[in-house]
């Protein structure tokens, strides 16, 4: 079952690592050119309005690669910086989650792991032996006046 766990984790970190900002990033980069059909503007309408363009024709394409406006790249870096840090968040929290997780699983902390049950022996207080198991001592100690 632990086998299981492990691997599940794992894949679950290996498909889910870092995706937000990179799409993100990929999807508002300033520096990109957009892409206008040949059916949509003329190279005499680009020359006109003075934009920097490059023509593209080939078996499947046929249109021109334009840069993008000051307006257009202004709004892809404002929207670049206020959600980057949500998206570094998201992928971050994933991260931690999923190896937190599977800390735990390990450790035997979410119940996965068949746990032995330790009896005391003959002749010993079952609560006083209970009571030793724990992984911290409870006892609170009286602080003494001055």
């Amino acid at each position: 079952m632990n086998r299981l766990i492990t691997w599940l984790c794992c894949l679950l970190v290996v498909s889910q690592g870092g995706c937000a900002t990179s799409n993100l990033w990929r999807d508002n980069d300033p520096r990109a050119r957009l892409f206008i059909d040949h059916t949509q503007i003329t190279e005499a309408q680009l020359q006109a309005k003075h934009v920097a363009y490059e023509r593209i024709q080939t078996h499947i394409w046929d249109g021109y690669l334009v840069q993008k406006s000051r307006k257009q790249k202004l709004g892809d870096i404002a929207i670049l910086l206020f959600a980057t840090p949500i998206t570094v968040t998201l992928d971050t929290t994933m991260t931690v989650v999923v190896v937190g997780t599977f800390i735990l699983a390990q450790g035997g902390y979410l119940g996965l792991v068949n746990e032995v049950s330790v009896e005391p022996r003959r002749g010993v207080d079952r609560r006083a032996f209970l009571f030793r198991q724990l992984p911290f001592n409870p006892r609170v100690r009286e602080i003494s006046s001055l």
